[in-house]
């Protein structure tokens, strides 16, 4: 990598362990650690919640669910505005009125502290091995994005995980609101980059799929045969049980509710957090006119990629968009903006150059169902001596 994009991400390494540094100065009793004197803005919880949730795992399942099975996946978000009234209206109502710092802290107001610690503990335990797991997933990735020995996953493991525990410990929650804030955009900006890059690269959309892949499962509106993989109605339970489990019960969401100080206001963050989510699934859906944009984004990465001889970097790409871990993550798709960036440095060849000419050069297949044979010759030809498939 050129010296630019090492002192941009050790800038934000730093610029995280600053923010640590500044609000724990400013912390002076426990309520203002764990819940920033509940006093903190809906929006900005709304966002940290989201960018919280919102793992590494979960942004490579839906797009290799869509490339390999179909994209009715994606009718669970239909879940989120149902889990929205059940969650705002009802369960932080009742969560709210007892102004607790811990979700746990209920279950010892009613059953004792056995069940709490009990709770608390498998709490622990479930994010550690969730967290371990992300961590692990993104560093090998970043691995394949730099070019460098797997060797290092171990060390970049560690580093991500010292700087995330350093400025989360100072900080308080405050610090890791901000930071989750930072992040989402990072996030946010970091995926329309790409799929801007690659529209130029290609010469505009018309790599959008229009209709049903025939590699595709049948994935009807509601079935009760134990064969078909997903269902317009399954997708909806399914993603609507997991909101309102989580939204209702994970320590995660129940100490930002608790940061906002009322009802009103942790029900505002909660639709704040359902808005940031769709803003984010807006790139796969929505882009312009096709239905299946995701499907066909990630579908035409894996294509490219494999095409090239580097089947692991369309998952490298998608990695790289998303949050690390629930409090360092952004640091990879601070990665991803600053290679963009470079598109135009002709003394090296950036990743995001790369991605664009394996997407150009996966046209060069006959079969390709994406492009018209005349207009991806072209593309081609004009793309043939800005990278070797073979490097």
């Amino acid at each position: 990598m050129h010296w630019i994009d090492w002192s941009i991400i050790g800038a934000y390494g730093v610029g995280m362990l600053a923010l640590g540094g500044y609000f724990a100065r400013r912390q002076t009793t426990t309520e203002e650690y764990y819940v920033g004197r509940r006093t903190m803005g809906s929006f900005i919880i709304g966002i940290s919640l989201f960018a919280t949730l919102l793992s590494t795992i979960s942004y490579l399942a839906y797009p290799g669910e869509m490339i390999s099975k179909g994209p009715v996946i994606l009718a669970g978000l239909l879940g989120v505005p149902i889990a929205y009234i059940l969650v705002g209206y009802l369960l932080i109502p009742a969560l709210m009125k007892r102004r607790v710092t811990s979700a746990y802290e209920v279950l010892e107001e009613r059953l004792g502290p056995g069940p709490r610690l009990m709770a608390a503990m498998m709490f622990l335990m479930l994010r550690l091995m969730w967290m371990g797991l992300l961590v692990n997933v993104a560093a090998k990735a970043v691995v394949v994005m730099l070019g460098l020995d797997p060797s290092m996953v171990p060390w970049i493991v560690l580093i991500c995980c010292v700087i995330a525990v350093a400025y989360t410990t100072m900080g308080g929650l405050r610090a890791v609101v901000i930071t989750d804030v930072v992040q989402f955009f990072l996030l946010l900006g970091g995926a329309l980059l790409t799929v801007a890059l690659v529209s130029v690269k290609m010469g505009g959309f018309g790599w959008f799929p229009t209709s049903w892949s025939p590699h595709w499962d049948i994935q009807p509106l509601f079935s009760l045969d134990p064969y078909i993989r997903v269902t317009i109605v399954g997708a909806i339970v399914v993603n609507t049980l997991w909101y309102i489990c989580t939204y209702g019960s994970d320590q995660m969401a129940i100490q930002r509710f608790m940061a906002t100080g009322n009802a009103k206001a942790a029900r505002r963050s909660l639709l704040s957090s359902n808005l940031s989510m769709l803003l984010l699934f807006a790139k796969y859906r929505a882009w312009l006119h096709s239905p299946n944009v995701c499907a066909a984004f990630s579908r035409t990465l894996t294509a490219c990629a494999s095409a090239w001889g580097r089947p692991n970097l369309a998952t490298s790409v998608s990695t790289l968009l998303v949050k690390l871990t629930t409090s360092s993550g952004a640091t990879l798709s601070c990665i991803h903006s600053s290679k963009a960036i470079r598109l135009g440095n002709s003394s090296s060849v950036s990743w995001a150059d790369r991605l664009a000419s394996l997407n150009i050069c996966w046209f060069r297949n006959p079969a390709s169902p994406i492009i018209p044979s005349a207009q991806r010759s072209r593309i081609c030809s004009c793309s043939a001596s800005s990278i070797s498939p073979n490097r």
